[in-house]
């Protein structure tokens, strides 16, 4: 297992009202000033090597969830470490940029990206579809697994014994993919065995409206 990064990255947390008085659950926004990386680049492995993340903004998601955050030569490096989280584990990036489209783009067995409005029905994904972007997804040894289920092992407990390692996800995004030197960020993060109660940060924030969202801010934002 590789180790947990450390938090010597520049982080700067303030926060921002978005006057949601009225929104029940939903806690006032935060600001995250992303850095520009001098680092090393970041493998989209999910290891979360620390060399690879000690140049980065570092936030909290959860008591063992942390979000990690920087730019490096034209690119966007987001990563969500999921500490002791019963893997698997999958999660959604929900993010905007200053003209309002929300993109989902999501990773678990398979990424994939999609674009959401606000009130309207999910559209179906495009599985593999990712423009602009790319992250880790979850892997396991499928021989291994096939020669459990044999054995009489679920499919389910098969694929969890024979995962690959990984601590979470690594994404790398175009910085251009959105608009503005600000972006929105929702993120959502499921582990097994309870895939319908995700964590949300932050929490109570809805997935096909900013409101509420983490606030991100670059180099000249």
């Amino acid at each position: 297992m590789s180790s947990r990064p450390t938090k010597t990255g520049a982080f700067i947390a303030a926060v921002l009202l978005y006057g949601l008085t009225g929104a029940v659950g939903i806690t006032e926004a935060q600001t995250i000033a992303v850095p520009t990386g001098d680092g090393r680049p970041v493998m989209t492995d999910g290891l979360f090597h620390p060399e690879e993340w000690a140049d980065a903004a570092s936030h909290p998601l959860g008591e063992t969830v942390e979000l990690y955050l920087k730019e490096f030569r034209g690119h966007v490096y987001v990563g969500v470490h999921c500490g002791e989280l019963d893997k698997p584990f999958s999660m959604d990036l929900y993010l905007a940029g200053s003209d309002g489209e929300i993109r989902q783009l999501h990773t678990s067995a398979q990424i994939g990206e999609r674009a959401l409005t606000p009130g309207e029905e999910d559209p179906p994904w495009i599985w593999g579809y990712s423009p602009d972007w790319y992250a880790n997804e979850v892997r396991w040894n499928q021989p291994m697994a096939h020669s459990l289920m044999e054995e009489g092992e679920t499919r389910t407990e098969a694929q969890r014994a024979a995962l690959f390692d990984y601590d979470g996800f690594e994404f790398q995004i175009l910085r251009d993919k959105f608009s503005g030197n600000e972006w929105l960020l929702r993120v959502e993060v499921r582990s097994y065995p309870d895939f319908d109660s995700p964590l949300i940060h932050p929490e109570g924030t809805p997935r096909d409206r900013a409101d509420g969202w983490m606030r991100l801010v670059f180099n000249g934002g």
